[in-house]
């Protein structure tokens, strides 16, 4: 089974307008809501391609009683834990082609050092029957910023491989417990690295500065320009086309189809592939999480990898 941590829940509304134009008023042509946070995303995708997932997170206050009844409603297995203050909700307004976009993301409940320690307590009851754990996304002011290490070291005691998909102080802290793959976006790989990541050969040094602090594979997303996988000696650049669509999500899509991967035991070049290919097919929906098996099936063909070795001749490869 498939576990995914998500602990700042949030309730995802998305707007969709015929244009996106800042500085002006929009008249939305469909309006959604449902629960998010990042691992919930991906708990969505799997549960839709029929894959056995338990969502867990924490949630509070109304808003976190509406993530949990939309978790019953999508027919998605949780163990949501509650505790004090009101759970966030986050505001996406993209444009109907899907080439512009705004979210706005509200922080989250204070978390008290209680509720922490009970929500690690309860991991203790999952983790045994767990094969991958996927940590996603922010924390909710006061966890400790040593989160997803302690969670990480957890999985790792219960046998589990992990993929970690965060930013910030607590996902460079998490890389001393050797997370199986991190999936950091360009950005998110600069930032951690100290690199400027406009090279390809600066995007594989960043990767393997992840590496040498204990990630045992990087896969950096770059957007347009597809994604690179490192792991000791190996290195795979995935390039795909550029498509139309909602864009919101699809790096939660991409970290869905590399944990199914993982449990098939899969090699990274596979996982780059089946990745990039669940990352595709969920542009073609307007709601983060809501990828078609049949997308990806259809999407797989469309993205090409290659050995590093054939590409990084050119060091001074511009991929922005």
């Amino acid at each position: 089974m498939i576990l995914t941590v998500t602990l700042n829940t949030a309730l995802d509304k998305t707007y969709q307008v015929g244009e996106l134009t800042l500085g002006t008023a929009h008249r939305a042509e469909e309006a959604h809501a449902q629960a998010g946070g990042k691992g919930l995303n991906v708990a969505r995708a799997l549960s839709h391609a029929g894959v056995a997932v338990l969502a867990a997170g924490l949630a509070a206050g109304s808003t976190g009683l509406q993530i949990e009844r939309d978790l019953d409603l999508a027919g998605i297995d949780a163990a949501i834990q509650r505790v004090e203050g009101e759970s966030r909700q986050t505001v996406t307004v993209v444009s109907r082609r899907g080439d512009a976009w705004v979210e706005i993301d509200e922080q989250g409940p204070e978390l008290s050092l209680a509720s922490w320690q009970s929500f690690l307590d309860s991991m203790d009851d999952v983790l045994h029957r767990t094969s991958i754990v996927v940590l996603s996304g922010s924390l909710p002011p006061g966890t400790p910023v040593d989160a997803y290490r302690r969670l990480t070291e957890m999985a790792h005691g219960h046998g589990a491989q992990v993929v970690l998909d965060a930013a910030g102080p607590a996902f460079q802290d998490g890389l001393a417990a050797g997370p199986e793959v991190v999936t950091p976006n360009r950005s998110e790989l600069a930032i951690a690295s100290g690199s400027r990541c406009g090279t390809l050969m600066e995007v594989v040094g960043a990767c393997r500065k992840l590496e040498a602090r204990g990630a045992r594979a990087v896969v950096a997303t770059l957007g347009a320009d597809g994604a690179v996988a490192t792991s000791g000696a190996q290195g795979w650049r995935a390039r795909h086309p550029v498509l139309a669509g909602n864009p919101v999500g699809a790096g939660d899509a991409l970290v869905a189809g590399i944990a199914t991967s993982l449990v098939d035991g899969a090699s990274l070049v596979d996982t780059l592939r089946v990745g990039c290919a669940w990352a595709l097919a969920s542009l073609q929906s307007p709601w983060a999480g809501h990828v078609e098996p049949r997308a990806v099936v259809e999407a797989t063909p469309q993205v090409v990898v290659e050995p590093m070795t054939n590409l990084l001749a050119a060091e001074t490869e511009d991929v922005r």
